[in-house]
């Protein structure tokens, strides 16, 4: 059997057919697919780059806050006493014959953190006009001594509206 000429072309074409299909999905096909795949993997690694990179400048602002916390507290010294750095500094606010007791607060942290316990008082002023008030809160709160003011109840004295009686908590860091 004789296959003509027209017959060889179209046996030519249809190999060419097969030969570019067999290429396309052995070889091309896949090869995009795994591109694209890696496109997508290069867009979440930048993503989890720029996270990282993120947790890295909170984590160096967290160590240089740290490193001034503890220079604050080598500053204030070993014979630091919140006690009577709070007396002092009620008498820079005027308040201190206002004061009706400063009492310690039990320490509820047993486990302390880079040998830092966590310490407190309760101040009571009785009668304290409200400016006063408030300039002594930002002596103790803007003060280099590591001081923060928590829970404050704060009410009205009855004879005298001007006038309040508050309850305030003070904390600070001491090293264990």
């Amino acid at each position: 059997m004789r296959i003509g000429r027209r017959e060889k072309i179209w046996i030519g074409v249809g190999c060419a057919v097969v030969v570019v299909m067999l290429a396309y999905g052995g070889v091309i096909y896949p090869t995009f697919q795994r591109m694209e795949q890696a496109d997508r993997t290069i867009k979440s690694q930048k993503v989890s780059l720029e996270q990282i990179r993120t947790l890295r400048e909170e984590w160096l602002q967290i160590q240089a806050d740290r490193d001034v916390m503890r220079g604050q507290l080598e500053n204030r010294g070993a014979e630091f006493s919140m006690f009577r750095y709070l007396e002092g500094i009620a008498r820079q606010a005027g308040v201190e014959s206002q004061i009706q007791y400063m009492r310690p607060l039990p320490s509820n942290d047993p486990t302390s953190d880079g040998g830092l316990v966590r310490k407190g008082l309760e101040v009571r002023l009785a009668g304290v006009g409200l400016d006063s008030l408030v300039r002594y809160l930002y002596l103790i709160e803007y003060s280099d001594k590591l001081l923060s003011v928590e829970s404050i109840h704060a009410k009205a004295v009855y004879t005298s509206p001007d006038l309040i009686n508050v309850t305030f908590r003070v904390f600070t860091l001491e090293k264990a």
